[in-house]
């Protein structure tokens, strides 16, 4: 009989760290409760070609949308500044467009704003985001004054299969997976929900009133490292 304490991922984390969690004495589980796909729609990608060719300002704040407009990329070296959100998108960032494309980063999209308000003059400004992006960002730059193109590069879907057996904790990476989850599950009573981010801890509570651990820093194995500190300790 397996006793170890179960952790359940809702976002498919890489064999790595299954097998890290494994050395911890922590059974480790994938089981995805969002599907990502990008947008490749003709107009989607007319957007992303011409943004590719300009000199300009772009924000990130997923990883999903740097792989979604990498994807168009070709042989094309754009010649941006760009800012993102940190650690994780930055560190991918960094790797497709180069280091020194990288301007400002923060650790959330309303941190992010005002990094390139302190650091930007009003202009125009591209954000690849998703169909189902946060408001934050794109209101205070707003009002700041920049001209703010939205390109939508990626969708997300709800999956919301149904928690069997005894599991110790849940790793929730955004509000989309946490709602996802409790639309076909509920926490047992000493389960833990680890929580990547603040909005995704709130999303939460919302919902559950289990213990709720927030990430130090939004990476998911930062998140996956404490949840496996407080299950093994």
């Amino acid at each position: 009989m397996d006793d170890r304490p179960v952790l359940i991922s809702t976002n498919t984390l890489p064999a790595s760290l299954l097998q890290a969690a494994a050395q911890k004495g922590v059974l480790l589980k994938n089981l995805p409760f969002i599907e990502t796909n990008p947008i490749e729609d003709i107009e989607t990608i007319s957007e992303i070609d011409a943004a590719l060719r300009l000199v300009c300002t772009v924000i990130f704040t997923s990883q999903e949308a740097i792989h979604a407009v990498a994807a168009q990329m070709d042989d094309i070296i754009p010649d941006w500044r760009i800012y993102c959100t940190a650690p994780a998108t930055a560190m991918l960032a960094a790797k497709q467009f180069g280091q020194e494309r990288i301007v400002g980063t923060a650790t959330d999209g309303a941190s992010l704003a005002a990094c390139i308000i302190e650091q930007e003059e009003p202009d125009e400004i591209f954000f690849f985001c998703g169909r189902k992006h946060r408001p934050e960002l794109p209101a205070l730059l707003t009002r700041a004054g920049f001209d703010l193109n939205l390109i939508k590069v990626y969708d997300t879907q709800p999956i919301s299969p149904v928690v069997s057996g005894n599991y110790a904790g849940v790793l929730f990476f955004s509000p989309s997976a946490v709602n996802s989850f409790f639309a076909s599950n509920q926490l047992p009573a000493h389960s833990i929900a680890f929580a990547i981010g603040d909005t995704t801890a709130t999303a939460i509570r919302k919902h559950s009133r289990n213990r709720v651990v927030l990430a130090d820093l939004p990476d998911k194995e930062l998140l996956l490292n404490q949840a496996l500190e407080i299950l093994t300790t």
